[in-house]
């Protein structure tokens, strides 16, 4: 008999002692926490079952609250994330568009530039001279200018040629 009560008691007795840090009222304190089989001891006071179980409560749904919270931020963030990559896609289409346009317009540039110095050599170098209106030459301009839109027949020359041939400068 002496045993069993013995046991019963040490059954009884046996506890867990724990520190745990409780933030409250702007600072944060230690407690220390002792449990038994029966009740809860924190900080010399004993918990009934009651108080032990509202507490759980807060604690459980003070952790549901915060987890909507942060499943609501992370909707935002994602939603964030979403309209950003489909706004980097369209610039990236657009830009992919625009250097097509850019190398397109490079060549045409370039095809642009090989003509204007065609047309700066022939300007400098080539004469016309227009059948009926005597022995002169004259560059494209003056022809444009003198003849407009009227039809004529036209010799073209190298500017040496045309006064080796015996033709003199017209005037514009």
């Amino acid at each position: 008999m002496f045993m069993y009560m013995v046991e019963e008691k040490l059954n009884n007795l046996l506890f867990v002692i724990y520190d745990k840090m409780y933030i409250g009222d702007s600072m944060a304190k230690k407690i220390r926490v002792v449990e038994t089989r029966e009740n809860v001891i924190v900080n010399n006071q004993p918990l009934n079952n009651n108080n032990k179980q509202k507490k759980v409560s807060k604690i459980f749904l003070t952790s549901i609250a915060a987890n909507i919270v942060l499943l609501i931020i992370l909707f935002e963030f994602n939603e964030d994330i979403k309209e950003k990559n489909e706004s980097i896609e369209r610039l990236d289409k657009k830009n992919s568009y625009q250097s097509v346009q850019i190398r397109d317009l490079k060549l045409d540039l370039d095809d642009l530039t090989d003509d204007l110095n065609k047309l700066k050599f022939y300007d400098a170098n080539i004469v016309f001279v227009i059948e009926g209106q005597g022995r002169k030459y004259y560059t494209y301009d003056c022809v444009q200018k003198i003849m407009g839109d009227r039809s004529f027949s036209y010799w073209a020359y190298n500017k040496e040629q045309a006064i080796s041939l015996g033709y003199d400068s017209g005037e514009c």
